[in-house]
């Protein structure tokens, strides 16, 4: 960091132009050290007062930029312009969006020329030049135009001070307005502005003196303290120690929980961001929840510091959905489900926890068995049937018989009587095959594995 120095001049001396050089440049160079010390520790660019670019009063493709104090760290130089710079040009947008870049820098111009007489040291010759008597420090301005689609601004030029990303819109040639400018935000070093879309931390907005005690006073008493409304949550010690503020007992002129807490009247910012509050978490009335009670919190009770459920303390306006909170309107979940339904009608009670099977919820099946060996003396009741066996002539004077025997038909023959020819009669009779029965016929659970919890339904 520089040191402030200055010229030195003696009683009678014959001073040499780099006497008077060196005094101009010191002039400058001490006030950018000392903006620098003022400065310090800040490592960005600093807008210390104005610079804002705005649309143009009759909207074209060009921009103005307020008058501005600024101070370029990089290079240590400050900018001082007391009047507005423009027009400042942007080029017509192409096929695709961009996204520019405007900055500034500092720039030294000469003028007033005049006639000057020189003498050379070593001959002592007189001669005559014109020469710019005067300099001004001004600010120059650049807009780097970035790439069609990139999405993203470049990056500013090392030396100058980014103030601005202008978006130019695919095709535009008309105008560039405020909308389409993106200004410095960022309040202190380190800081982002948001809306930037490349080194978004390159500079920072440090108002000036004046500007900074505007908005000072503008919160604050004579005395220096906080205005009566601008107290702010990060100021404040919340909890329930000896020297911090408990929430619940803070006097807000209304009631919580059914019971009043304070007759203050709230201010107007109070009810307003309790009413933003309630809006952010309000459910309508009839809104069922699970509340678990089961589990502790902490190494607590079960449901937490609380305890276990408690209606309209827990949570207020909210009951358990029991049998005995029916007046609430709350109905019976006790061992129950919810099932969706259509939007329109009441809830209704339905299914059961268990349920015995009747032979009509049976499918259609069959039962296998067995009546043993033929050569078992045995009886078949049931059901009429019939075994039919014919026989007839063979040839000649033999008749065949056909016989059921070892589970097979088979035929024998031999001399019958003529008389004897015909067909044997259908004999029938009744008989049963017996199935022993199975199963006990109790009800079966029809509830799939689960983790009880309360149901709880806003009444209020």
């Amino acid at each position: 960091m520089g040191q402030i120095l200055k010229s030195r001049y003696d009683v009678n001396e014959m001073s040499k132009n780099v006497d008077f050089i060196h005094s101009e440049t010191r002039e400058i160079e001490n006030l950018s050290t000392l903006l620098e010390y003022l400065l310090k520790p800040s490592s960005k660019d600093m807008i210390i007062s104005g610079g804002t670019v705005r649309e143009r009063s009759t909207p074209s493709m060009n921009v103005d930029i307020d008058p501005i104090l600024a101070f370029i760290k990089s290079s240590g130089k400050f900018i001082q312009a007391g009047s507005i710079l423009g027009p400042v040009s942007i080029a017509n947008g192409g096929a695709q969006d961009r996204l520019d870049t405007l900055e500034v820098r500092y720039k030294e111009t000469t003028f007033d020329t005049q006639q000057r007489a020189y003498k050379d040291p070593a001959t002592g010759d007189i001669s005559y030049q014109d020469f710019d008597t005067k300099a001004r420090y001004e600010m120059e301005a650049q807009v780097i135009q970035g790439t069609e689609g990139a999405g993203v601004a470049p990056n500013h030029t090392a030396g100058w001070i980014k103030l601005a990303e202008i978006f130019v819109e695919a095709g535009e040639n008309v105008s560039i307005l405020d909308a389409d400018i993106k200004n410095c935000t960022a309040g202190k070093d380190g800081e982002t502005t948001a809306n930037w879309t490349a080194e978004t931390d390159a500079t920072f907005r440090l108002e000036s003196l004046s500007d900074v005690k505007t908005k000072f006073r503008a919160k604050h008493k004579e005395d220096g303290d906080h205005g009566d409304d601008v107290v702010k949550d990060q100021h404040v010690d919340w909890g329930t120690g000896a020297e911090q503020v408990d929430g619940d007992l803070i006097p807000i002129g209304t009631a919580i929980n059914n019971t009043t807490v304070g007759d203050n009247p709230a201010t107007t910012k109070i009810r307003a961001m309790l009413q933003k509050l309630a809006d952010a978490v309000n459910l309508p009335i009839g809104t069922i929840l699970m509340f678990d009670a089961n589990r502790p919190s902490g190494g607590g009770s079960p449901g937490g510091a609380s305890g276990a459920w408690q209606d309209n303390v827990t949570m207020f306006g909210w009951y358990a959905c029991i049998a005995g909170n029916s007046d609430h309107g709350c109905p019976d979940m006790v061992d129950r489900f919810v099932m969706g339904k259509v939007v329109a009608g009441t809830g209704s009670i339905g299914g059961n926890n268990s349920h015995a099977i009747t032979i009509n919820e049976l499918p259609s099946h069959n039962h296998g068995g067995s009546t043993g060996d033929q050569n078992v003396s045995h009886t078949h009741t049931g059901g009429s049937h019939s075994h039919n066996i014919n026989y007839g002539p063979v040839g000649g004077s033999y008749y065949a018989i056909e016989r059921f025997i070892n589970k097979n038909w088979i035929v024998q023959s031999g001399m019958i009587e003529a008389s004897n020819i015909g067909t044997l009669s259908t004999y029938t009779g009744n008989h049963a095959h017996s199935i022993s029965a199975q199963g006990g016929g109790n009800a079966m659970d029809l509830r799939s594995a689960n983790y009880t919890a309360i149901y709880i339904r806003k009444c209020a």
